[in-house]
């Protein structure tokens, strides 16, 4: 359903890109020129002060080089921010790329979430400027129209509220241990759907117990569904 809903989201802003861009409206300045298409994307990345989201695809411009010296000025600037990167699952299979990644969350503050199929490149800065990498398109596209990067940001969040949050393996160590063996144990047969009077047959627990301890996991995997809970686990390859 997400893969879906990425897919009309970028049908919508391919059509929406030609009126975007036309000289009457004032919304739009289309760039051609690849150089110039980079140089423009530094800026406004740069530019940023107070918020910076953007979504990331392959295929870049440069090769990444996960082992380049840290920028520290560019660092101590942005972990200040409100700054948050969606990421196409395709690019991890890019060598470096996950290791970038999560340098970045720790060094940058920079929270990542990955989704199969972004929708467009893109890139808002400060909600003052956007830059639109338009889909099957070698052109960008830059708004400053205040509406249109409203329109941006609303998108942007609609679909990190259904990407999946990249995690620290080191924090995945961690919660690991603290849950234990019987813990991953409990949230694999509540990712199968199994009820508690089933899974306290299949423990040897009391059903109360096992909603004692339903109860417990989901605080400390973060989760508000003890189905979510489960999928947590899971996608931190426990089970």
């Amino acid at each position: 359903m997400a893969a879906a809903r990425v897919a009309e989201l970028r049908r919508l802003v391919g059509e929406m890109a030609g009126v975007l861009s036309r000289p009457d409206y004032g919304m739009g300045e289309v760039l051609t020129d690849r150089e110039y298409i980079i140089r423009r994307h530094r800026e406004i990345y740069s530019s940023a002060t107070r918020v910076l989201r953007i979504f990331s695809a392959p295929p870049y411009s440069r090769k990444i080089e996960a082992d380049e010296p840290l920028n520290l000025a560019d660092a101590a600037r942005l972990v200040t921010m409100d700054y948050r990167v969606i990421t196409d699952t395709s690019a991890l299979g890019l060598p470096g790329a996950l290791k970038l990644v999560l340098r970045d969350s720790a060094a940058k503050g920079c929270q990542n979430r990955l989704v199969a199929g972004v929708p467009f490149k893109m890139i808002i800065s400060d909600d003052r400027s956007a830059m639109i990498g338009l889909p099957g398109d070698p052109r960008s596209l830059v708004v400053t129209n205040p509406l249109m990067i409203g329109f941006f940001g609303d998108l942007f969040e609609a679909v990190w509220d259904m990407s999946t949050p990249i995690v620290n393996q080191q924090e995945v160590d961690d919660l690991g241990a603290a849950v234990g063996e019987e813990g991953r144990h409990l949230l694999a047969l509540l990712a199968a759907g199994y009820t508690d009077a089933v899974i306290g047959l299949m423990l040897g627990l009391s059903e109360r117990t096992v909603q004692r301890r339903v109860q417990l996991l989901m605080k400390q995997m973060g989760a508000d569904t003890r189905f979510q809970a489960g999928v947590n686990a899971a996608k931190r390859g426990w089970f």
